[in-house]
């Protein structure tokens, strides 16, 4: 199925599949409905080595993409790392953001030792406006304030 993270799942599997195939890994693809087959069958047991699936942050910090998917023990994963998730823990309880940045830094360092998923991309935001909208500002974080918008 397509979403906004996967335009093309099947073409960005068999790329995938075919690296695999190139360094001797055997390939079984297994296509089924988004719902409920296939989130059942990645976030719910372990009939799976593989699964592409994808995240999208809904707000400019990190832990809203991290946090879901690799601060407590996921079924997808299949992992257990207390000394991560307790990493996690910290980072929920720090309020500053400049002094959350370090503790990114090694929960970042620690995912790359586990790698629990390997990401693919990160797509760009893309903003469109009308002509005539004035009085938004683009923000690095997809985080436009949109009070001030007025059409003219």
């Amino acid at each position: 199925m397509t979403r906004a993270y996967m335009p093309s799942p099947k073409q960005i599997f068999e790329l995938i599949a075919g690296d695999l195939r190139a360094v001797g890994i055997e390939v079984t693809g297994t296509e089924l409905p988004w719902t409920p087959e296939y989130l059942h069958a990645v976030t719910r047991g372990k009939a799976h080595d593989l699964h592409l699936f994808g995240a999208v942050g809904n707000y400019g910090e990190a832990y809203d993409f991290l946090g879901p998917l690799f601060a407590q023990r996921q079924d997808e994963f299949g992992f257990t790392d207390t000394g991560l998730f307790e990493q996690f823990k910290q980072v929920e309880k720090t309020g500053e953001p400049d002094a959350r940045v370090p503790q990114y830094q090694r929960l970042n360092a620690r995912l790359l030792e586990l790698l629990p998923a390997l990401p693919l991309v990160h797509g760009p935001d893309v903003l469109v406006f009308d002509k005539n909208l004035i009085g938004v500002v683009p923000s690095p974080l997809t985080d436009e304030d949109f009070a001030a918008a007025i059409f003219t």
